[in-house]
């Protein structure tokens, strides 16, 4: 599906995001993938803050 496919990129264009386990970037995928569709960049740039900072405090990076 196209989900499974944005999921399997997605460390590919944010380097951070490989710190995420599948069930992660699966959602991660379809949050981002809504906030394109919705035409909404302030949505789009709240999913990848939110994200990148749930990877960082995966990989250490980034305390809570």
């Amino acid at each position: 599906t196209a989900g499974s496919v944005l999921a399997a990129v997605l460390p590919t264009a944010f380097p951070w995001a490989s710190s995420l386990p599948d069930d992660h970037l699966r959602a991660f995928a379809k949050e981002l993938r809504e906030a394109v569709v919705a035409e909404s960049p302030e949505r789009v740039e709240r999913v990848l803050e939110d994200w990148q900072a749930v990877a960082e405090v995966r990989a250490g990076t980034r305390t809570t």
